[in-house]
């Protein structure tokens, strides 16, 4: 919640006035001779929201904040500076030791703050409306900006699914294929990717173009190389092997049929079956019309080579357990599921 309490409503005071150039001073001739038991913690610059808030240790402060007004931004007068629409407003104010309060005053407007903490760059106060706001003291809490200038990602780190919050969003094998993952983060799109280790730049083929950082070796760090993203982007390892091609037995005596419509003479073809048995046999069905032949598998490639008619068809395997399969031919991917009987 954006809410700084009165000492927006100061600000807004000090604009309305500032653009009629009828600002004044906002330090009494009451307060110039007051000494001020003030706590050198509270002495510094407090940022809030955006806004900035500095103590003096002679009673007097300054809130400075960013406007987007041309006109403002163009102008100074009293008690003001003004460079790259930053404005800057004086206070004074009195600090009450017994009672821990500090009383704000600017423009004939007040604001009590009651000091709840104040101690290792944290100032906890409550205002004048009873708003709990914590404030942060400018060099004493300094993070440290998180490093990424990396080395790029070996393939072998790259190899796996990844994804956020534990939801898989890619996947990538040794073999330039990769998935592009549903929503849901289990169904997927099979693609294709090239990707050069030496300066971690990957492309994949839907024409994107990234970066890619190993951070360890469950968190890498992809920049887009487009124009529009600038910004450093965050995956954790989902798993290891996003492509598991177990033994083609695993294929045998299974009604398989393709993920969505398959086509015959440019008319919709649904389901289109394949048969694979353990005798080297494979059938297929679709609307009716049957084929087949004989079929062997190269495991060395990890190819599924189909004979018809003495003509061979070739097929990459790119993924198989025992309900799904992803193949690969002539830069088609094709995912074919067990149907499961009746």
């Amino acid at each position: 919640m954006m809410k700084t309490s009165k000492l927006n409503q100061f600000v807004a005071i000090f604009i309305a006035l500032f653009m009629t150039l009828a600002v004044s001073s906002c330090s009494s001739d009451d307060d110039d001779d007051k000494k001020f038991d003030v706590p050198q913690e509270l002495i510094g610059t407090w940022n809030l929201y955006g806004m900035q808030y500095t103590f003096n240790a002679d009673g007097t402060g300054y809130i400075s904040g960013d406007f987007d007004d041309e006109d403002m931004s163009a102008r100074t007068v009293s008690g003001l500076s003004s460079r790259s629409g930053r404005m800057t407003l004086k206070f004074s104010y009195t600090y009450n030791a017994s009672e821990h309060s500090v009383v704000i005053n600017c423009m004939g407007e007040k604001e009590r703050w009651q000091i709840v903490e104040l101690s290792d760059g944290l100032l906890v106060i409550i205002d004048s409306e009873g708003e709990r706001m914590t404030l942060v003291k400018e060099g004493a809490v300094d993070p440290s900006v998180p490093d990424t200038d990396y080395a790029p990602c070996p393939l072998s780190t790259l190899i796996g699914d990844w994804g956020v919050a534990g939801r898989a969003m890619y996947g990538f094998n040794s073999e330039g294929y990769m998935k592009w993952f549903m929503a849901d983060g289990e169904h997927f799109e099979p693609g294709t990717y090239s990707y050069d280790a030496e300066k971690g730049i990957l492309d994949t083929s839907e024409g994107g173009s990234v970066s890619v950082r190993k951070v360890t070796d469950d968190i890498i760090m992809l920049w887009d190389n487009s124009e529009a993203v600038k910004a450093p982007f965050l995956l954790t390892r989902i798993t290891k092997e996003p492509f598991t091609v177990g033994d083609i037995s695993l294929l045998y005596d299974k009604t398989w049929t393709m993920v969505g419509i398959a086509t015959l003479d440019n008319r919709p073809a649904y389901p289109w079956t394949y048969y694979f048995d353990s005798k080297g046999i494979w059938s297929s069905s679709v609307q009716g019309s049957a084929m087949g032949g004989s079929f062997r598998y190269e495991s060395s490639t990890k190819t599924l080579v189909l004979n018809m008619m003495d003509d061979d068809m070739e097929y990459k395997v790119i993924s198989l357990t025992s309900d799904k399969v992803v193949l690969s031919v002539d830069s088609r991917m094709m995912e074919m599921v067990v149907m499961p009987g009746k």
